[in-house]
Order: C-alpha cells, then sequence, then structure tokens
C-alpha cells in the first residue's frame, strides 16, 4: 500500500518517472494520481524479488570465496576508511568491489530466462513465420538464455570459476563488460536495471564493509557443508544453505552501533 500524501511542487523535485508522470497532467494528458502512485510503486515492488535472489546470490558468492572478500574489504578500508559505510560516490574508487558485483551476476544469474514477449505484428525470421500474438523466449541450445551467454568460455574462459579479476584490465581499472546480459537484451531490457544495479552494489558494499560471512559450525565445530545448487525459476534462487554472518570486529560494530 503506497499512500498519497498532498503536496504542493516547488521545483525542486529531481527529474524522475514520478515527476515525468505528474508532468503529463500540467500537459492536459489525464493520469490519476492512484495510476501514478501505483506506477511509480510498481518499480520497486517488481524487483523486490530478483534483487533479494541476486543478494542471496552475492551471499553465497562470498561465503565460499573468503578470500575474494577479504581482497574486497581490504579495497574499501584503504578507499572508504572504516569510519563510514561506502556511498555511490564511491563506486567508481572500488574497482575490485564493481568487479565482485560483476561476476555474481554473471556466476550465478538470478533471471536466467528472460520474459516470454508477444509478437505484435505478423513477422519472418529465417524462415519461419511468427504470427501475430504469438510468444516468443530466447533459447541457446537447450540452456536458459541468460545464463548460456553469461557462461560462454569463448568470452569468459573457465566460466564456472567464481574470478572477479576477469572484469579488471592490467592497470586495475574495470573493463567495459558490465553483464548487460543479466538483466536482457534489446528494447525488452528490464527497465529496472538501474535501480536494481544500484541496490545491489550498495548492498553488497555495505555487508563488505561490515560483515564477515563465514560458513555455519555444527556443535561439534566442523563447518556445515554449503550446498550451491539453486531452485530454478523464471527467478533463479539458491537452495537453503547456512552461513554465519557476523561484524568483522570491534570497529565495524561500533560503526553499526552508530548507525542503529
Amino acid at each position: 500500500m503506497v499512500n498519497i500524501v498532498p503536496f504542493e511542487a516547488d521545483g525542486t523535485a529531481q527529474h524522475s518517472l514520478a515527476t515525468e508522470l505528474l508532468g503529463t497532467n500540467e500537459a492536459g494528458i489525464a493520469q490519476t494520481d492512484e495510476a501514478i502512485r501505483d506506477v511509480a510503486g510498481a518499480v520497486y515492488s517488481a524487483g523486490g524479488e530478483t534483487v533479494t535472489a541476486g543478494l542471496h546470490f552475492a551471499i553465497l558468492s562470498l561465503v565460499l570465496h573468503p578470500e575474494v572478500q577479504k581482497r574486497a574489504q581490504a579495497e574499501i578500508d584503504r578507499i572508504v576508511g572504516r569510519e563510514r559505510l561506502p556511498d555511490f560516490s564511491d563506486q567508481s574508487s572500488l574497482p575490485y568491489v564493481g568487479a565482485v558485483f560483476r561476476e555474481i551476476m554473471r556466476w550465478k544469474t538470478a533471471v536466467p530466462l528472460g520474459l516470454p514477449h508477444a509478437v505484435t505484428q505478423d513477422d519472418e525470421y529465417e524462415g519461419y513465420h511468427i504470427p501475430r500474438g504469438a510468444s516468443l523466449i530466447s533459447v541457446f541450445n537447450d540452456h536458459f538464455p541468460n545464463r548460456a551467454m553469461l557462461h560462454d568460455p569463448e568470452k569468459y574462459p573457465d566460466p564456472h570459476a567464481f574470478k572477479p579479476e576477469r572484469f579488471l584490465r592490467e592497470d586495475g581499472t574495470l573493463n567495459n563488460d558490465d553483464v548487460q546480459i543479466a538483466f536482457g537484451f534489446g528494447r525488452r531490457i528490464c527497465p529496472g536495471i538501474h535501480i536494481a544495479r544500484s541496490s545491489l552494489w550498495i548492498m553488497i558494499a555495505s555487508l563488505l564493509a561490515t560483515f564477515r560471512i563465514e560458513p555455519a559450525k555444527d556443535a561439534a565445530g566442523r563447518e556445515i557443508p554449503i550446498n550451491e545448487d539453486r531452485v530454478e525459476g523464471i527467478v533463479s534462487t539458491p537452495v537453503g544453505f547456512e552461513c554465519s554472518i557476523v561484524p568483522r570486529d570491534a570497529k565495524a560494530r561500533a560503526l553499526l552501533d552508530s548507525l542503529a
């Protein structure tokens, strides 16, 4: 439920979907406040499941690769320090964290299949007639298309290995591969790509800055094996796994306490 609060524009709002829709009323295009509210809210709610799945895969990736976790934390400590959380102004100064984010999106794709789309008019493609209204979905060699492209061994050598450095140039800067294919392609790319990217990056960076993610242990002190399998679907999620998420140290705990 999104409540409507009466307001009066003062000209300071940043350009956004909501301000664009509100502007259509002034232009004489009828839009009810309820419709504008629902459309703006849907942008966030529609991505809730996929962003949550992405965060779960991030935790799985980090608990399985402690050396990656430590290197990313060292970069954050060096650039950001220990007195605050990373913010978006730090993003360009944290290339390894960016590489970790991209590798998570590539290695464990949260939306491996994409969504079907219907054609609006009759079409022909490589000798096949596609009638108006037919639903189409891309498939590559009997694999989920987005996942298949992100695991192409020609583009990503050793594709099933978790290697953030594949997104770094020799000088340590990020390369031009932003794994956009994880969000689809063409005109039908996910309209929430920017929100999803920003949300996941800031969550991963904040998690790395403050917590250690380690395998859980049983009553005898033995590490509990982690199941890397996933539940397949339009949105893919990890199967249940246990891990321990604890403050990195006293400095991290103090920072968390100051934010509570």
